[in-house]
């Protein structure tokens, strides 16, 4: 039956279809199972590759960005630090010079008390110091009584969106509680038998002494009676820091815990002073003493001595702290950050640790024992000698090691100041003094005290006395940094990027495995309906097989057909359903299997798409990390192995050139071989080295590079890998040239500028001294030389003083310097002259007369030519008392002025009664800070009055009345006010007091009453002026409209723009202008129209010769002529009789200011007057 069945076309085809549809179906089935395991598997696999490819990547990115990161932190803080170190020792050397000049004004005033301790009390500065300090409640730590108050600021963010990147705000610095303190403790008179005539002291019980004994001197340590008797008129001694050791036996913070541990009794006060560690303790007291000879009819006939304030010279270095803070109240010498001060010897005589302070035994007088190593402690021990005999016999710096000891029993003993000489178990001493033996400065680093530290040293260019035979000069500044907050942003920016890349690749793995379970899931899902579905299939065609056979054949070939293309890659192919019966479920088992295959294809396509861009993205990043600078990667016999493009963009070396060669392909012939062994030495040494070096490209050009390089080893210690980074430094090169070019010559000239003048002139100093030759300086100014600029125009001006300095540069010697000082002044220094003064007086007439003659000679411009002339200032080097830069300038500028003054178109030596007309400027300028400070100044008031006689108002003029000098005219004061700066203060005072007064008045006069006030062109170039006048006009609550303000023609010179706005704001307020003394300078009427005036006054100078000088009625007249034109107001001054009266009424001027109405007088002899004519 079997056999029969099978034989039939039925069968056949019942047979036929159970083995076309059965067959495909599970073929399909098993393929699709299979095609989705091994995609599960693939995507999985690759995942995990890539996640950990990432994170490799990824991480080396990030530790090359920290690294980079803190070595760039490293530089830019050393910099910064040493730029600290060198500022705050020129300030202690200027703040030294200045001393210098003091001691020798002290030799020139009165000797008598009175004189004494007034030059004592009129020589301050400001000091700081912490407030009040307690043992904390658990006495492991100090704190302060009360916390330092500061304002508390709201806008710490831009006010304004264009200001908003990068805006960085900083509250005010803290430096402490301010206080203001002599600059001296003493200031004696010392007769010839060293015995002590006058004294003023800050103690009041000091008493004259004989200091030819040093028991009667500071501390019992001073012994300079023996150098002022060798000292020549005119030089300076200046003595050591002298001061009475302070010491403790604890190092560190001062508590309880410590001193029961050391088996002290507690008490601070009675221990040396240590900043947060000690802010009890004792402080360290000295003094620095300066001397110079008194001099009369060329014998000594005593000596004068300042003994300065030590307080003074340590606060140079007791608040600064060299981090973010940059200044402190207290030092706490336990961060490592703190700045101290060391001597010429290497002796500690400013630090925040008072103990560590260099000084004296208060018994003996002798300096106290130093601290010292273990062995240097013993062999002093066993040679039986004091410490300062023995030590001076011992050498310096004996092989300093971190690995010596310090001696214990110094510490017991509290006798632990700080000689570097002789401290060989702090090798940093040694560093800072090859840093600074010869004059100069810098920094390293060295692991000390627990903190890796920055350490930098700067000398101290201070050369009076003593100090100038070492080039340490008066010794050194150092500052200690920890190097640990140098790289905390970079610590801070590995912890972000570490947690960034942890937290990314955690939920890149979270996507990964949701990924595969997911596509597990569907798998098992489709597997299950697939072998279900060919079950139920596979016996519903065996019934029905019969009759579904025809078109049984057609499906099977259309499904066939749609299995082979999903097959080959057309996913998006799905079967047609055209019947609910097996066969149509059968298409929709496949397609909604189709389906989700599909799905889970484009989902892996995405999320491989995802992951290719985040590789490339990555591979962007490495590619541009990788062009900051060339790379070169060699094995341990130097071959070179791998290059990168930015290594041949700089070198012109391409890879394949590259490889396989060595780096000296690169050497340029400028360096020695000794120079390239000292490389290789450092690098096997400490496995790095960096530096600048000349390499040569490909194309045989010489180019400087940085070239860092870094050996990598293996687990074992063997050398690997040599890495080299280069960059190509030469646009930083030339940039360091034109900078400077730009620091030491003037761009116009191309002659050396002040800056260089001032290296040469100290050098030469210096060689006229040692070769006891002479030398001179000129001051040249050109006279007139702002009418060339007014008429032609500044660039014929520029013109000009390019020729004036190549006639000059022709007549000078190779030995000799020009250079242009500023402005149309040229200064010329002259060396290596006659050492007889006579005949150098000759050699410096010869060539002054030369250059004379040249200058005179015409200048040819396009269509015309010009001729100057100059006045000359001459110096001789031996006239000066002490040879210092500024005191020649001074002596050369101060000739200079006098040729001016004797008509221009001279020359003039230096003559000691210009000395003295400058010190009496000096005294008045002095005296001009008391004058604000005790009242000095007072309000004149002269009237302006109408053709009636009726006041309209008044001109407030300043008084001084000096407490010895009597009055004293405007005109000697207010130029050296203008000068100084102290103008600003002077005309706020004027301003103020003016208004005060107009406000007295205010109720008594009508509302067109007004005072006039002159004010300053120096006043107008303040930034703040506009707002400090609206200050006093709210404060005061007067009317802006009663307030004039007279400015002269000078006002136009300079910043003309800037002035005309700021009156302009002024203008708007109200307040009025006027032109004054008009005619008597020059005015460009193209600024005079934009100025916002009401009134113009005629100069006094011209009305005085009304009626006899036609050319004085002719100006007049044109003034008066061009105030109407311009519809403003004109005021003449200096109105004296009635013809003059007559005269101006009759030109149309209608306002006047005289003695005929009234003399300037104080506010309460003119309030009569005023209410009298108001009355009328």
């Amino acid at each position: 039956m079997s056999l029969q069945f099978l034989k039939s076309i039925r069968g056949k085809l019942i047979s036929i279809f159970i083995l076309i549809k059965m067959v495909p179906l599970i073929a399909l089935a098993l393929f699709a199972w299979h095609a989705a395991v091994r995609l599960s598997e693939e995507v999985t696999d690759r995942s995990a590759a890539m996640a950990d490819n990432m994170l490799e990547t990824i991480q080396e990115v990030g530790d090359s960005v920290i690294e980079d990161s803190t070595n760039a932190l490293d530089d830019r803080s050393r910099e910064s630090i040493e730029r600290l170190t060198t500022d705050t020792a020129r300030a202690i050397a200027n703040f030294l010079y200045q001393r210098d000049q003091d001691i020798l004004l002290a030799a020139q005033i009165s000797k008598d008390e009175k004189t004494f301790e007034t030059f004592m009390g009129n020589r301050t500065r400001s000091l700081y110091k912490h407030g009040d300090w307690q043992l904390a409640e658990n006495k492991t730590y100090w704190m302060p009584v009360t916390e330092l108050k500061t304002k508390t600021i709201a806008a710490e963010t831009s006010e304004l969106k264009d200001n908003a990147r990068s805006f960085h705000y900083r509250p005010k610095e803290q430096y402490g509680i301010w206080s203001n303190k002599q600059l001296y403790r003493e200031m004696t008179l010392i007769g010839l038998d060293g015995k002590e005539l006058i004294k003023v002291s800050d103690q009041p019980e000091s008493r004259l002494q004989d200091i030819t004994k040093p028991i009667n001197t500071f501390a019992k340590a001073e012994t300079y009676w023996p150098e002022l008797q060798q000292l020549k008129a005119g030089e300076i001694y200046i003595s050591e820091v002298i001061g009475t050791y302070v010491g403790s036996q604890i190092i560190g913070p001062y508590i309880p815990e410590r001193t029961d541990a050391a088996g002290l009794p507690f008490k601070p006060e009675d221990s040396a002073y240590a900043g947060t560690e000690n802010p009890l303790g004792k402080r360290f007291e000295g003094i620095i003493r300066w001397a110079t000879p008194l001099v009369k009819d060329g014998e000594i006939t005593g000596y004068i001595t300042l003994a300065l304030n030590h307080d003074h010279i340590r606060q140079f270095t007791d608040r600064i702290i060299p981090t973010s803070q940059r200044y402190t109240p207290i030092a706490d010498a336990s961060q490592g950050n703190y700045a101290f001060m060391w001597d010429y010897k290497n002796r500690a005589i400013s630090h925040p640790r008072d103990y560590f302070i260099h000084g004296y035994n208060n018994q003996t007088g002798l300096p106290e024992t130093p601290w010292m190593d273990n062995t240097l402690y013993q062999q002093w021990q066993a040679s039986g000698q004091p410490s300062h005999e023995f030590l001076a016999g011992i050498p310096e710096f004996d092989q300093p090691s971190l690995e010596k000891k310090p001696a214990i029993q110094l510490i017991h003993q509290g006798t632990i100041a700080l000689d570097c000489r002789y401290l060989n178990f702090s090798p940093q001493c040694q560093g800072w003094d090859q840093l600074t033996r010869n004059g100069g400065s810098g920094s390293f680093k060295i692991y000390f005290s627990g903190l890796w530290k920055l350490t930098t040293a700067a000398t101290i260019p201070y050369y009076t006395g003593r100090y100038g035979k070492s080039d340490k000069g008066f010794g050194f500044v150092t500052i200690g940094a920890n190097i640990d907050e140098f790289h905390q942003a970079a610590v801070d920016s590995n912890y972000r990027i570490s947690g960034i890349i942890t937290s990314q690749i955690n939920e890149y793995m979270k996507l990964q495995d949701a990924l595969t379970r997911e596509i597990k899931r569907q798998l098992k899902q489709s597997t299950g309906g697939l072998i279900a579905s060919t079950l139920i299939l596979m016996l519903i065609v065996i019934a029905i097989a019969i009759w579904m056979a025809n078109a049984l054949t057609r499906r099977i070939t259309s499904i066939n057909d749609g299995l082979q293309k999903f097959h080959n890659g057309e996913y998006e192919k799905r079967l047609e359903v055209s019947s609910q019966d097996e066969m149509g479920r059968l298409a929709g088992s496949f397609n909604s299997m189709a389906d989700n295959v599909s799905n889970a294809i484009t989902n892996l396509r995405h999320e491989v798409r995802v992951r290719r861009e985040n590789e490339e993205q990555l591979r962007i990043a490495a590619v541009a990390f990788e062009t900051q600078e060339g790379m070169c990667i060699t094995d341990a016999d130097n071959i070179i192995l791998s290059v990168n493009q930015a290594f041949s963009e700089i070198t012109g070396y391409s890879e394949t050139e590259a490889i396989g060669k060595t780096p000296r392909l690169l050497r340029s012939g400028q360096h020695t071989d000794t120079f390239y062994a000292e490389i290789r030495h450092q690098v096997r040494a400490t496995g790095q080295w960096q530096g600048e070096i000349l390499s040569k490209r490909k194309n045989g050009e010489v180019f400087p590079e940085w070239l860092t390089i870094t050996q990598v080893t293996n687990e074992e210690g063997v050398v690997t890998h040599y890495v080299r980074a280069l960059t190509d430094i030469s646009e930083r090169k030339a940039s360091e040239e034109f900078i400077k070019e730009l620091a030491y010559y003037d761009p116009l000239t191309k002659l050396p500028n002040r800056q260089m003048l001032s290296e040469r002139l100290e050098t030469a100093i210096m060689q006229t001294d040692r070769n006891k030759k002479e030398g001179a300086l000129l001051f040249i100014d050109l006279d007139n030389f702002k009418t060339l600029n007014d008429t032609a125009g500044h660039h014929h001006g520029d013109l000009l003083l390019q020729q004036v300095a190549d006639r000059i540069s022709e007549q000078i010697r190779k030995t000799d310097t020009v250079a242009r000082f500023g402005g149309d002044e040229f200064v010329i220094m002259l060396s290596d002259l006659d050492s007889n003064r006579d005949r150098a007086v000759f050699q410096i007439q010869r060539i002054t007369k030369k250059i004379i003659d040249q200058l005179n000679k015409p200048y040819l411009f396009i269509g015309f030519q010009h001729r100057i002339t100059v006045s000359v200032g001459i110096t001789l080097f031996s006239d000066a008392e002490h040879k210092s830069i500024d005191q020649l300038l001074q002596r050369a500028d101060l000739a200079m002025y006098q040729a001016k003054s004797n008509g221009r178109n001279a020359v003039c030596f230096f003559d000691p009664e210009m000395q003295a007309a400058a010190n009496i400027r000096a005294e008045l300028e002095t005296d001009l800070h008391r004058a604000i400070q005790f009242n000095q100044f007072e309000l004149y008031y002269q009237p302006q009055v109408n053709q009636q006689g009726h006041i309209l108002g008044v001109e407030a003029l300043i008084r001084w009345h000096h407490p010895e000098k009597g009055l004293i005219s405007p005109l000697d004061f207010i130029p050296i006010a203008e000068e100084t700066g102290q103008i600003q203060a002077i005309g706020l005072w004027v301003i103020e007091q003016a208004c005060f007064q107009l406000k007295q008045w205010q109720d008594k006069i009508d509302s067109t009453f007004s005072i006039s006030v002159n004010v300053s062109s120096k006043q107008y170039q303040n930034d703040s002026f506009v707002n400090d006048v609206v200050e006093i006009i709210q404060g005061l609550a007067i009317d802006p409209k009663q307030l004039k303000m007279e400015l002269t023609e000078s006002v136009l010179s300079d910043n003309v723009d800037t002035i005309i706005e700021k009156m302009w704001q002024l203008q708007e307020l109200g307040i009025g202008f006027a032109l004054d003394d008009f005619g008597t300078g020059f005015s460009s009427l193209s600024y005079l129209k934009k100025l916002p005036l009401n009134y113009l006054k005629i100069d006094k100078s011209f009305v005085q010769d009304l009626h006899h000088n036609t050319s004085d009625a002719a100006i007049a007249k044109t003034i008066v002529g061009l105030s109407q034109s311009m519809n403003i107001d004109v005021i003449a001054e200096g109105v004296e009789t009635e013809l003059q009266l007559k005269l101006l009424n009759s030109y149309g001027c209608n306002i006047y200011q005289g003695y005929l109405f009234s003399k300037p007088v104080p506010a309460e002899d003119i309030q009569f007057t005023v209410s009298e004519l108001l009355q009328d």
